[in-house]
């Protein structure tokens, strides 16, 4: 009987947690579940009224959101939070602790071009013009015949 006593915070208590025990119900909206990578601008100039800034990305995964630059190395980084999420969702600009960042949002995709259907009804819609010649063809003159 004592070898089946488990406390609290032994592993098997904590693997037997279904994720459905979370208040929210869905594991996959909890701060520590996100993983996702996003364009940001952001500079380590914090005291200037115009900084340089650089692009970078944010990688959001485990917990914590940690600045990469444009070479893929680790800048800067802090735990995730439900408040770091909405100001990353509103695009607002994030203070790390050596960094300013502010999240650049994708810009909308491009409108698709149209259906091939579509454009054969254009064409057909207007009446054929015949193509001007650009050279004349003639034949070309018999040669002398000599006597």
């Amino acid at each position: 009987l004592a070898s089946a006593y488990h406390p609290p915070h032994s592993s098997l208590a904590i693997a037997s947690m279904a994720p459905s025990s979370c208040p929210s119900g869905n594991s996959a909206k909890q701060p520590w579940m996100v993983n996702q990578r996003l364009p940001v601008l952001f500079t380590a100039q914090l005291g200037r009224k115009k900084p340089a800034w650089k692009d970078g990305e944010l990688r959001l995964a485990a917990g914590v959101a940690s600045l990469h630059d444009e070479g893929g190395r680790k800048l800067d980084s802090t735990t995730v939070s439900q408040w770091l999420l909405d100001r990353v969702a509103a695009a607002e600009e994030l203070a790390f602790e050596r960094h300013r960042v502010q999240p650049q949002h994708d810009p909308p995709p491009p409108p698709p071009p149209p259906a091939p259907a579509a454009a054969a009804a254009e064409v057909c819609s207007r009446p054929f013009k015949q193509p001007r010649l650009l050279h004349s063809v003639r034949a070309a003159p018999d040669p002398p015949t000599s006597p």
